[in-house]
């Protein structure tokens, strides 16, 4: 279920996930957009671009980079690091394999 950015997962197992996060820059620089389960950084998560400011970008982590194991209930998000920055729109998908 999603709520306020962030995506809770209920249930043990694994899943695949991927992101794809629209943000408007408010500086130039190098944006990082990282996903986090329960708040500690998902391995392999996370994807670059270098950016100007006041731009609207489109950050995509793909699913082929994320297996990720959840035990009992487990909360997705996504942020913004290396730059200022507003996310517009966050998609995260969660499949259970």
């Amino acid at each position: 279920t999603m709520s306020g950015g962030e995506v809770y997962v209920v249930g043990d197992g694994y899943y695949a996930i991927d992101a794809s996060v629209t943000f408007v820059a408010g500086a130039a620089g190098i944006a990082t957009v990282t996903l986090l389960k329960d708040g500690a950084v998902i391995p392999g998560a996370s994807a670059s671009l270098t950016v100007a400011d006041a731009t609207t970008y489109t950050i995509n982590i793909p699913r082929s980079a994320i297996r990720q194991k959840c035990c009992g209930e487990s909360t997705i998000t996504a942020v913004i690091s290396g730059v200022i920055g507003t996310i517009s729109e966050a998609t995260i998908l969660v499949e259970k394999e």
